[in-house]
């Protein structure tokens, strides 16, 4: 079997046995696709090329990594499946994932951007905030979903957990269903009254990012869906919360996940030292007598 074909057979297991979501078969598929576009053999030397070939187009340490853990998952099926003798990733480092640090509002930018928002784009920050949930998950949620101060949430591989939601998302999620006269199941409609899209979401956000309060008040960074999951958990870290309740709340499988926010939190920690230890206190600018 060629390996268009092998890799047919990885794309039907994810489906069938593994339970994944279309959204993520169709990442493993495009990023293993993309791969069979420079090689037509599956050897170290040849996905140590591609990863080298991604290097140098730019792609960031993430996407790399992205990329190798399909590549990965796909070998490690065709060896259990016995289609392949070894696994030719088994040497292969994972690239440096965490060289960049998560994109982090801090607690003033979130209660800026909120200053901004419409009910609608109120109703989907808060909840995006309060919770932690991916974009995905948050376009996923029926009215169903949310019910005694508790978030219902579908993640991946169709895996649920549930999340506390807090009272300002409560209020601003109950303000817009006020808004709502149709019998539509979906939690969350854009204002064409269709159900929520990712790219919806993500489009809104950047626009609000852009946007100036009164006061010309400016979001420091980029403004994106992911950002608020980011945000959430490194505000937790901040203010206490354990690692592994962290994990529960994002449903991450591996700790390691979880303790990317660890690092950012640190650098926190640091900037608010730097800041306020007398040691490290800026100098008094001379007078001019």
């Amino acid at each position: 079997m060629d390996l268009k074909g092998l890799l047919a057979e990885f794309l039907r297991y994810l489906l069938s046995e593994r339970g994944y979501s279309l959204h993520t078969h169709a990442a493993y598929k495009r990023d293993c696709e993309a791969f069979l576009e420079t090689a037509d053999v599956l050897t170290e030397e040849t996905i140590e090329a591609y990863l080298k070939h991604l290097r140098v187009q730019g792609a960031a340490p993430a996407t790399i990594r992205r990329h190798l853990m399909a590549i990965r998952s796909w070998c490690r099926f065709l060896k259990r499946e016995q289609l392949m003798e070894k696994n030719p990733t088994a040497l292969i480092p994972t690239p440096q994932q965490w060289q960049t640090l998560p994109t982090v509002l801090t607690e003033a930018e979130v209660e800026h951007l909120l200053s901004r928002c419409d009910i609608l784009e109120r109703a989907i920050v808060e909840m995006l905030y309060a919770t932690g949930m991916r974009v995905s998950e948050l376009c996923r949620l029926t009215r169903r979903s949310v019910a005694d101060g508790m978030v219902r949430i579908s993640g991946k591989g169709g895996k649920e957990r549930l999340v506390p939601v807090g009272i300002p998302a409560q209020k601003a999620l109950a303000a817009y269903l006020a808004t709502r006269e149709d019998k539509e199941e979906a939690l969350f409609l854009n204002h064409k009254q269709r159900k929520m899209t990712r790219q919806y979401i993500h489009h809104s956000l950047r626009k609000l990012g852009c946007k100036k309060t009164n006061e010309g008040a400016q979001i420091a960074c980029r403004v994106f869906p992911h950002a608020f999951r980011h945000t959430f958990a490194t505000h937790l870290l901040n203010h206490d919360a354990e690692i592994r309740v962290i994990q529960e709340l994002l449903g991450h499988e591996s700790l390691a996940s979880s303790q990317r926010y660890v690092h950012v939190s640190r650098r926190h920690l640091q900037e608010t030292f730097a800041a306020f230890h007398s040691r490290y206190a800026p100098e008094p600018e001379p007078s001019d007598s």
